[in-house]
């Protein structure tokens, strides 16, 4: 830490106390994503297009589009890129793209109306 005081040195032996004190134990795993229970039901490449005229400053109109993606595993992962291989495989390497899902709602007569993130 880099503090300009009178309270530095007690802040850097409090942080080294801290950062000894920590140890990771050598049967955890590294971050996976796991679908919930009861996850996915939907599979396939879903998209949106979201789209404005804004006025750009020199008089006339500007015509904005965005195009979002969704891919979306049986599994219950979803990833917001379309990957090359696999969901899962893409998800491994790059869990920032990813999350999971489950399918909420529904009833007797109807099917699940709602996604629900995680």
């Amino acid at each position: 830490m880099d503090l300009h005081d009178e309270d530095s040195d007690a802040a850097e032996d409090a942080f080294a106390q801290i950062v000894r004190s920590v140890r990771f134990s050598s049967d955890e795993v590294a971050f996976a994503l796991t679908p919930p229970d009861g996850g996915g039901g939907l599979e396939g490449v879903y998209t949106t297009l979201r789209s404005t005229v804004l006025p750009n400053v020199f008089g006339g109109v500007d015509f904005v589009a965005e195009n979002q993606v969704l891919a979306l595993d049986p599994g219950g992962l979803f990833s917001t890129v379309i990957p090359t291989g696999t969901i899962g495989d893409h998800c491994a390497h790059v869990p920032g793209d990813c999350g999971t899902y489950r399918l909420i709602g529904g009833g007797l007569f109807s099917s699940a109306d709602t996604i629900r993130n995680g």
